[in-house]
């Protein structure tokens, strides 16, 4: 699952707006709006004052614990290593 958050100018993002990055990166997983980035907050890498860094990803376990964050994507060795046998 992707979160899309606010865009630059602070506009709520629209069902569109997932569309169009869902198709930009040819992704087939969910992509969901995300303003105020309220569930990614969750999850995102930041700092004690707030800033999160983008983009960033996040491999969530079953019991929705983070695995593994990585600001720059992570490999799909790490992913394979977190599957079961």
């Amino acid at each position: 699952m992707t979160l899309v958050g606010d865009g630059n100018s602070g506009s709520s993002v629209t069902t569109a707006d997932c569309d169009l990055w869902a198709s930009s990166f040819g992704m087939t997983m969910p992509v969901l709006a995300d303003s105020g980035y309220n569930q990614a907050f969750t999850y995102i890498t930041h700092t004690s004052d707030g800033t999160i860094y983008l983009p960033n990803q996040q491999l969530i376990g079953p019991g929705m614990e983070v695995l593994a964050v990585n600001t720059g994507g992570i490999s799909d060795s790490t992913i394979e290593a977190y599957l079961p046998d």
